[in-house]
């Protein structure tokens, strides 16, 4: 079971691991918060960043596409 890494940094999780947890939206988002608050130097900015990207887009286009929009 993969825990998202939440409550502890992502360079904890062992190997390839780190980088499979770090889908979940919520670590990532997590990850970020420790480098703006400076608990922790940025050493995966550039793919939190480009996970969440990724993540927003996909979420925009899901919902662009598959929502049932209603105009009154």
């Amino acid at each position: 079971m993969i825990l998202p890494p939440v409550y502890y940094p992502a360079t904890v999780v062992p190997g390839i691991g780190m980088y499979i947890a770090l889908l979940i939206p919520t670590a990532t988002l997590s990850d970020l918060a420790r480098i703006l608050i400076s608990i922790e130097l940025p050493q995966n900015l550039r793919y939190d960043l480009a996970a969440i990207t990724i993540y927003t887009i996909s979420m925009l286009v899901l919902t662009i596409r598959y929502a049932e929009w209603r105009e009154h």
